[in-house]
């Protein structure tokens, strides 16, 4: 079975991997259960048409993409020669995209043209999607139509689908994560300080909440408590934020890291007494589930997908985009992250986020799929 990945988003070219991290996690898992490529249409870096690696024992395809109207032919162009030589070389048995509006929308033609089934896994809020564009809507629901599967990475997401898409059928299948057990604590601990971390891209000026954390943490400073901010992410709003935290006065009571491996990252929340999700709007939440693998308890504001990952065992659920809402949940953290059961969190995030058992449900998802459509055509050929 040679199953193609389909993906909206992963890193240029010739650079460490930080964007994309989830889907190369999981076609490394995805190898040992079946055949399996990656195809990114979407890479900006790209000079040629097509290109093609070999990572670990997986091809690796990456199309040109040059923005702007003018570009559209040319876009479209590229998008279907690449598909010509990957359908060649690879010969996939189904394509699993990911997200309907950006790789759905093509995977969906090219599905149609070389008659290839599809699945969609949809990541995007609801809120980040140009849903209110009738054009775009319409796109939208036709990838979900003409789909074979659609999956969502999060119970909120999906009932938000199923909202706006009576016609559609959804349902969850969250992020996988794998995470190995014997994860060392990495000595970054604030000596005499509660020790709090964020992980979270700044790629994105106010989604990740950072202008309400930030502010948040001042408050919680001001009235006496005692906590150190570990921060790791990237992106080009970074120095905007280590600035507010000088402007705020609390630059020693927190960290940015930057980007680090998920090895360091692992390491840190490992070491941590409790993680902070302050999102304003989320699908899902892989730092929450993350956080969760390793036994953290969080607390975690109303963005949607984040909070509908967690129980009440495993966290605490705060207004968005609230600076006394979200102070308030942190100081109640501070004084309570020794009651939450480390044990009974990891279980609960095991059982539900395990990316091997993720994957093995979209492996029998394949399977199905691809003998519907073998068994289809045996019909065919049989009755005419």
């Amino acid at each position: 079975m040679n199953v193609l990945m389909m993906v909206s988003w992963y890193t240029g070219l010739n650079k460490e991997i930080s964007a994309g991290i989830f889907h190369y996690e999981q076609i490394m898992n995805m190898k040992e259960k079946c055949n399996v490529a990656l195809f990114w249409p979407f890479d900006i870096e790209q000079k040629e048409r097509c290109s093609c690696e070999i990572d670990s024992g997986v091809r690796i395809y990456r199309t040109r993409f040059k923005e702007g109207l003018k570009y559209k032919i040319q876009r479209l162009t590229d998008i279907f020669l690449a598909f010509k030589r990957i359908n060649k070389e690879f010969k996939p048995d189904i394509i699993h995209a990911h997200v309907a509006g950006s790789a759905g929308k093509y995977a969906i033609a090219l599905g149609r043209l070389f008659n290839i089934p599809v699945v969609i896994t949809e990541h995007c809020p609801l809120e980040l999607t140009d849903i209110n564009n009738s054009r775009s809507k319409r796109i939208i629901h036709n990838v979900y139509r003409k789909s074979k599967a659609n999956f969502c990475v999060s119970d909120y997401l999906t009932n938000k689908l199923r909202e706006v898409f009576p016609d559609c059928k959804f349902q969850v299948m969250y992020n996988g994560i794998n995470i190995r057990k014997d994860v060392i604590p990495l000595d970054v601990r604030k000596d005499s300080s509660v020790n709090a971390v964020i992980v979270a891209a700044f790629y994105n000026e106010y989604v990740k909440g950072y202008h309400i954390l930030l502010p948040a943490l001042k408050k919680v400073l001001e009235n006496g408590k005692n906590i150190y901010l570990h921060i790791v992410g990237d992106g080009i709003y970074k120095k905007k934020y280590e600035q507010m935290a000088y402007e705020l006065g609390i630059q020693d009571n927190c960290k940015f890291y930057g980007q680090l491996s998920k090895e360091e990252t692992y390491k840190i929340i490992k070491s941590m007494d409790f993680a902070i999700s302050a999102s304003l709007t989320e699908s899902a939440g892989v730092f929450v589930e993350e956080s969760m693998m390793l036994g953290k308890p969080l607390v975690v504001t109303k963005s949607g997908g984040a909070d509908s990952l967690v129980d009440k065992d495993a966290a605490i659920i705060v207004e968005k985009n609230d600076v006394t809402a979200l102070s308030d949940g942190i100081k109640y953290m501070i004084d309570n992250f020794y009651r939450f059961d480390s044990k009974k969190i990891t279980e609960y995030a095991v059982e539900k986020f395990d990316m091997e058992n993720i994957n093995n449900k979209y492996i029998n998802v394949y399977k199905r799929i691809i003998q519907n459509k073998k068994d289809k055509n045996e019909m065919e050929r049989n009755f005419g």
